[in-house]
């Protein structure tokens, strides 16, 4: 077999093989330089809509959360909510703290196991304090009213002493809901049945694409030139895109409003009264300093307390700036002592010095 090759032939070799290798080098190195950034990801498929709180978790559901800066796998409690399972019958001699908030305080969203609840409550068991943290958080923007309606549909069932509500001020009600469709998250109008129908109609469209998904799957130049499109070109694919590659479908024109000041004191202190009848309190707590928030609680005497927790990058994951595991020690902490010098717990509980 003759493998002497013509001029023209050597050329067209030496061009194929060249290409073939700045290819291989550039996939070696975005994959080496970016992995974490554009690795495949995984949003949690935890979620059935609920028309009084938008959504709850699934009980008993292992999922698995993939983003950058975290990839984990964890379990829904039976409760339906992320952590330890709790009893709904409660010990005379605990004194229960139940908390309320979105993605910082569920512990979904950070790489590592323990939330600052359970951090807490270890903290609590080293000093002999007789107290249950119960985590009641669920993730997401716009959940001001529909956290109150998680106390009053779920939290009060347990009887807490004390329910720590992290939320924005003034209020936001919404009426959008959450569900899983074909390995997608959507995020949906509840009154509407075409929002939803649009969801799945994008999940469908997407899922139709295989060879130019498989193409992303294999290829970390593919999934660089994927994220550059749908950073920076804002033209119809890129919303398609973004919806593909973050496993999250958000159907257009979500409803939510913010409430008046007025309405939104009128709905905090009718959840006290609530409380108030089970002989349980409610505190409102921020976790970064907050001059504005602070001043507002102050002026209009709401339960209130700042953790005056600093910006600080060793803190916070650098992809999604939620907190990261060392910034939930923190918060626990500085929750912590800021619960006992407010005499918010029991006498007994000791102070623990919070670590910067």
């Amino acid at each position: 077999m003759d493998f002497n090759l013509s001029g023209p032939k050597k050329a067209a070799l030496a061009v194929t093989l060249i290409a073939i290798f700045i290819t291989i080098s550039l996939e070696v190195f975005i994959r080496a330089r970016y992995f974490e950034l554009l690795k495949i990801r995984a949003y949690p498929l935890i979620y059935k809509p609920d028309i009084k709180t938008g959504y709850k978790y699934r009980p008993n559901t292992k999922a698995k959360i993939c983003i950058p800066g975290v990839c984990k796998t964890f379990m829904i409690n039976n409760n339906g909510y992320y952590g330890p399972s709790f009893e709904v019958a409660k010990d005379q001699n605990i004194f229960r703290i139940a908390v309320v908030g979105s993605s910082e305080s569920t512990g979904i969203w950070m790489q590592g196991d323990e939330n600052f609840s359970m951090k807490l409550q270890n903290l609590c068991n080293k000093v002999g304090c007789k107290v249950e943290v119960l985590n009641f958080a669920r993730d997401g923007r716009w959940r001001g009213v529909y956290s109150l309606n998680i106390i009053k549909q779920d939290v009060m069932r347990y009887q807490p002493d004390i329910v720590l509500l992290n939320t924005s001020m003034p209020l936001v009600r919404a009426t959008f809901g959450r569900d899983i469709y074909k390995g997608f998250v959507l995020i949906y109008n509840l009154d509407s049945e075409y929002s939803k129908k649009w969801c799945k109609d994008r999940a469908d469209y997407i899922l139709d694409q295989e060879f130019l998904t498989h193409m992303y799957d294999i290829s970390y130049i593919v999934r660089a030139a994927t994220r550059y499109y749908w950073m920076h070109v804002k033209k119809w694919p890129s919303s398609i895109i973004k919806s593909f590659v973050t496993k999250r479908i958000q159907a257009k024109h979500i409803n939510h409003e913010p409430l008046t000041i007025k309405s939104s004191l009128d709905l905090i202190q009718e959840m006290q009264e609530r409380l108030h009848s089970i002989q349980s309190k409610l505190l409102l707590f921020e976790f970064e300093h907050n001059k504005e928030y602070t001043l507002f609680a102050n002026n209009h005497k709401l339960p209130y307390i700042n953790l005056g927790i600093q910006n600080n990058a060793r803190l916070l994951n650098p992809y999604n700036k939620h907190f990261n595991e060392r910034g939930h020690e923190v918060i626990a902490r500085k929750l912590y002592s800021k619960l006992v010098n407010g005499s918010y717990i029991p006498d007994h509980c000791s102070f623990v010095e919070p670590e910067s």
